[in-house]
């Protein structure tokens, strides 16, 4: 077999594990995604369907954040809105993955081991959150960094051409993927013109790329944010969020990520590396514009975290290992390969123990009566406890509510429907329902707390009935409670799931 034919069948084994956990579940286990699928419902409904959502419209026809929303909405006819997030997600990580190698072969001449190695890095905070429009966007960054290489040698206009569809693309995608590759792209011929090895109207060329792109960032631009907030004190703040960055949820798939990293170090160094030419100047301003960016920016939140993990992988795509010491890089590769397999093993096997009780949710949240509402709170858990967070993690729960609405005939309050980032909207008549949704804290665990939500969900309900409004089923789901029925004195009629969930009803029909 020829040296190529191995790395072709090892690219396919890698990819194969990285869709392995996918297999084993019928719903992704994801925070976000439950939100995100209901959506992609609901413009289905109100774009295709004659009779149009009952709960929401359009606010925008266009947002730096619509990838999952186009791609989802094109593939609702043919598949279940499940399969439709776990299909989108399984091009995700391929397209991640495929265009890490792509970019290193393009770098290189081939494919560099050392760059399959970025398959460790796949699963990570952002993945694991559900950011699926963020996700697809950063894999097109890697794809499309490797086919602005190659598109300099076609000519200057079809180089003008490329260089601002792609942009444009990634504004499509989320604004961060967009951000990312104008550092990397602004590195690279910001550095070439400083050496002399460019002319300055060449990078200004490049600069104008990057208007159209620009241009739509404008379109519908909405804030409701308080400007820059930095977290105190800011080196233990980037620490803390560079760790997490790594993280896939999961305690033992988290050791043998940072393993990993620990053993690359170790090769990298030992054997000599480099980093491409065309690489290296954009990875390091994406270091630096790490540490100058705080975590929230306006309504934007994590905005520094989305950095991290993106300049290494593509840093991954980067290097070339030097000839020095052999042996001892065939045996990093090799722990390299077996700390993969154990993330990969302890993700499926994670997944797949939460694949029934997601069901059970989704079965619940489906059982309720068609034109209900469905509020939700629930008790976050400590950060600084790291096993409080895996357990509190390993059920999508923060937006369980949002499964009764993948039907479209629910609403689940707290789906996202922000100003700029959502294309979607509650409508009026409903507003109430979402604002008393938004003002519910991120965290809630005393019986104080619940009880307030229940009385303002009373007097909500009051007034509507005083203003002569309808009043629909209405639900109010409780998750990761300290105690066990926190309202069932109050509520005695409620149904418990797992999560735990409780599920109370505030009326009935």
């Amino acid at each position: 077999m020829t040296c190529s034919r191995i790395r072709a069948f090892a690219a396919f084994c890698l990819l194969g594990a990285l869709v392995l956990p996918l297999l084993c579940v019928h719903a992704l286990p994801l925070m976000d995604t439950p939100s995100h699928t209901a959506r992609i419902v609901a413009i289905y409904k109100i774009l295709l369907e004659a009779g149009g959502s009952p709960f929401y419209t359009l606010r925008n026809v266009f947002v730096p954040n619509m990838a999952f929303d186009v791609v989802g909405v094109g593939l609702l006819p043919f598949f279940s809105p499940a399969m439709v997030s776990k299909l989108f997600f399984a091009a995700t990580i391929i397209l991640q993955f495929s265009g890490l190698l792509y970019l290193s072969r393009t770098l290189h001449g081939t494919a560099q081991p050392i760059a399959a190695a970025g398959g460790l890095l796949v699963y990570n905070m952002f993945l694991s959150f559900g950011f699926l429009s963020y996700s697809f966007g950063i894999a097109c960054v890697f794809w499309f960094l490797a086919l602005r290489i190659t598109a300099e040698r076609q000519s200057a206009w079809r180089q003008f051409a490329i260089g601002c569809a792609m942009p444009m693309a990634l504004v499509l995608c989320h604004i961060s993927a967009f951000g990312i590759y104008a550092i990397m792209v602004g590195g690279d011929h910001g550095w070439r013109m400083l050496r002399g090895k460019e002319r300055l109207t060449r990078t200004l060329s490049v600069a104008a790329e990057f208007i159209p792109a620009l241009g739509l960032c404008t379109i519908n631009a909405h804030s409701t944010g308080s400007g820059v907030v930095y977290e105190h004190p800011i080196l233990q703040q980037k620490i803390y969020t560079l760790l997490n960055s790594l993280s896939s949820l999961n305690h033992l798939a988290d050791m043998a990520t940072n393993a990993g990293i620990v053993v690359l170090l170790g090769v990298a160094v030992c054997c000599w590396f480099r980093l491409a030419s065309a690489i290296w100047p954009g990875v390091l301003l994406l270091a630096v514009t790490y540490g100058i960016l705080p975590p929230h920016i306006a309504d934007g939140s994590y905005v520094d975290a989305r950095i991290p993990v993106v300049g290494m992988m593509i840093g991954l795509a980067g290097m070339q290992l030097g000839p020095r010491w052999p042996r001892l890089r065939q045996t990093g590769l090799a722990l390299l390969a077996l700390t993969f397999a154990v993330k990969q093993l302890a993700l499926t096997r994670a997944w797949a123990a939460s694949d029934a009780p997601v069901q059970q949710i989704m079965q619940a949240m489906a059982a309720l009566p068609g034109g209900a509402v469905v509020l939700e709170a629930g008790c976050e858990p400590n950060s600084s406890n790291r096993d409080a967070v895996y357990a509190a993690r390993s059920l999508p729960l923060r937006h369980a509510a949002s499964f009764a609405a993948f039907d479209g005939t629910r609403l689940a309050a707290i789906g996202w429907t922000e100003p700029g980032q959502q294309l979607t909207m509650v409508k009026p008549e409903f507003s109430d329902f979402k604002a008393l949704q938004d003002a519910v804290p991120t965290s809630v665990c005393t019986a104080e707390g619940y009880q307030q939500l229940l009385d303002h969900s009373r007097a909500l309900l009051a007034a509507r009935v005083a203003a002569g409004a309808a009043v629909p089923p209405v639900y109010l789901m409780l998750f990761n409670t300290p105690q066990p029925d926190m309202l069932a004195s109050a509520l005695p009629q409620h149904r418990t799931l797992p999560g735990p969930i409780e599920v109370y009803p505030l009326t009935m029909r």
